[in-house]
């Protein structure tokens, strides 16, 4: 938008030029227009990153690679697609149930991801924001790894969490198809039981601490 309003005063700086003949002017001008061509003419992309190609709005379905690369001044754009690994957090709870039924939920959840850079092109031209998928997938996913899970398995993180990124993997793998979004991690740091039931432990472990006083 910046680099379309200087054009705009320099034409109009020359059409006054050209009206008034101040040819001194005019040759002033042309310097810096070429430069503002120059400086529209190449993008850096950063490393860990893809440049997506558009022009009018048209998404180029070969990317730009991470270096110095040009396009056409004032018609094509490189926008940036993160291909490094980005965490999303999720707060809200997430209820499900064991195997055996037991009510138990998840939450302060983490999940790392990577675009691909391959896949970049495709997200961008058909989603907004590639995160959202996996924003719409980890409840399920979570709730389908506890249902194959005991009561005894479902609150240990070292089978809940690699057994949930399974899950989710496949849940976008066949949204979109392999090799376009990589789950990394899942990290649950908070899993537990509906208050019901660990009221029932609490009184269970009791009466056995009782059973065993009376013992001795």
């Amino acid at each position: 938008m910046i680099s379309f309003i200087l054009i705009l005063l320099g034409v109009a700086a020359i059409v006054a030029t050209l009206l008034t003949r101040r040819k001194s002017i005019l040759f002033a001008l042309i310097p810096i227009l070429l430069l503002l061509i120059l400086f529209n003419s190449f993008t850096i992309v950063p490393t860990g990153y893809t440049g997506i190609r558009t022009t009018f709005s048209q998404i180029n379905p070969n990317p730009a690679s991470p270096g110095f690369n040009f396009k056409i001044p004032f018609v094509e754009r490189i926008r940036l697609v993160n291909n490094k690994q980005q965490d999303i957090t999720f707060s809200s709870k997430v209820w499900g149930e064991t195997i055996e039924k037991t009510p138990l939920y998840a939450t302060d959840i983490t999940v790392s991801y990577t675009i691909l850079p391959e896949a970049s092109s495709w997200l961008c031209a058909n989603i907004t924001n590639p995160s959202k998928p996996i924003d719409e997938k980890i409840a399920a996913s979570i709730k389908s790894a506890m249902v194959q899970l005991s009561t005894e398995e479902a609150t240990k993180r070292s089978v809940i969490e690699p057994l949930t990124l399974t899950c989710l993997q496949e849940a976008i793998d066949g949204k979109f198809g392999a090799n376009h979004i990589t789950i990394n991690a899942i990290v649950i740091n908070n899993m537990d039981f509906e208050e019901s039931y660990n009221a029932a432990i609490a009184e269970r472990s009791i009466a056995s601490q009782r059973k065993q006083t009376q013992a001795i």
